[in-house]
């Protein structure tokens, strides 16, 4: 194309693009931890295939989590 430019010119333009949205994930990892010992506990929620956290919930209860994943229909619940 012969269009001159320079490189902070390009790496401005890459980095203004959007970033691609990740896939629903099918498999999920469940564990509660404590930001206090004993007083205030929370549930992580990671993708178990790319290990990426996709959620953190404020409680530990079992219908926090039971929400959470009827808000998400493509994660299959084993029993």
């Amino acid at each position: 194309m012969g269009i001159g430019t320079s490189r902070n010119t390009l790496l401005r333009r890459v980095l203004e693009l959007p970033d691609p949205e990740p896939p629903e994930p099918t498999a999920i990892g469940v564990d509660d931890f404590a930001l206090r010992k004993g007083h205030v506990y929370g549930t992580v929620i990671t993708d178990a295939v790319t290990h990426r956290v996709l959620d953190l919930l404020p409680e530990r209860d079992a219908a926090t989590l039971t929400s959470w994943l009827a808000a998400h229909p493509a994660i299959e619940v084993l029993p």
